[in-house]
């Protein structure tokens, strides 16, 4: 059995103050809706190992390593990563600072 949890997420254009789902390790998948007006054009990931004291840049496993970013359009839908589902907290940085959606799916026993 699944349910979904819904919430309205500031973004900013600087890891340090931009919106964070500290419950995060609940979840096991998301999607991110970008607002039809919006002007966001890049999103980028950050994870934390410390209770949220510090966040860095959440990067990918691939041979050649880079940071986990989406490039977005408004009015659109996008995954969230599956390399995130493994971290405690996350926050989203976006090029402009505007708020988005997010759905998370916890499954539940």
């Amino acid at each position: 059995m699944s349910s979904c949890k819904r919430l309205t997420l500031a973004l900013t254009t600087s890891e340090t103050t931009t919106g964070e789902i500290d419950d995060f390790d609940q979840y096991i998948a998301g999607r991110v809706h970008v607002p039809a007006a919006s002007s966001h054009t890049t999103l980028t990931f950050y994870d934390s190992s410390d209770d949220g004291t510090t966040f860095n840049a959440a990067w990918d496993d691939a041979a050649t390593p880079a940071a986990i970013a989406r490039t977005v359009s408004a009015g659109k839908s996008y995954p969230i990563p599956d390399a995130l589902f493994a971290a405690e907290r996350i926050r989203i940085k976006s090029d402009s600072a505007e708020d988005v959606v997010v759905v998370l799916k916890k499954y539940e026993i």
